[in-house]
């Protein structure tokens, strides 16, 4: 229990690649069909449940393109049907747990306020401006200053989301942003047709 926070990355493909999604969803033993009305299909790639799970997860994501932006947070995506034929391919990039102070920055610049967990879209320039204050906020936690951090990415409080103390954590939770960030834009680039979606629960 606690504060989970995800960025998906989703592709929309259609013709010969959503073809080749088809064909990967039909040879993988392993895939869930969550809802028949408005189909949308639930791919594990979970390390836990073997190499063979594993392997069909990831020719998936071969198969929509997204292999650029495959992390060891990609244990799972969906795949759901539109009403044009294309599919929209959706897998986990980025998975942060507790990090308040980023979870606070997405609430304000990319879900309007309302911290609601939902799915909300994170434009790649809303992602660069996170890089830039998670960078500055290090900056001044590395010297000393963990007022000014604080100023520029204000831990906050919630229902089991951890410390609001600026510590070795929050920096920690700063480092891997920038470092998450560092990788998925250009990966986005390479693959092309990408949106980015955060989603938080607890």
């Amino acid at each position: 229990m606690g504060l989970d926070m995800y960025l998906e990355a989703e592709r929309t493909v259609a013709g010969d690649q959503a073809e080749a999604v088809r064909e990967a969803l039909a040879a993988n033993p392993y895939v869930q069909e969550w809802n028949e009305e408005d189909p949308l299909f639930y791919v594990p790639r979970w390390n836990h449940m073997g190499d063979e799970v594993v392997a069909a997860g990831t020719a998936m994501v071969e198969a929509a393109g997204l292999l650029p932006l495959l992390t060891e947070s990609s244990s799972s995506l969906s795949v759901r049907e539109n009403p044009s034929g294309s599919l929209a391919v959706s897998m986990t990039v980025a998975y942060w747990r507790k990090a308040n102070a980023v979870h606070d920055w997405f609430v304000e610049r990319a879900q309007g306020g309302n911290d609601d967990c939902g799915r909300y879209v994170v434009h790649p320039e809303v992602l660069m401006a996170l890089r830039a204050e998670s960078t500055l906020a290090l900056e001044a936690y590395l010297v000393g200053d963990r007022t000014k951090a604080a100023e520029i990415l204000t831990p906050t409080a919630g229902f089991f989301f951890g410390s609001t103390e600026v510590d070795q954590y929050y920096a920690q939770d700063l480092s891997a942003t920038v470092g998450a960030i560092d990788r998925m834009v250009p990966a986005a680039i390479e693959a092309g047709n990408i949106e980015f979606y955060y989603q938080s629960s607890w």
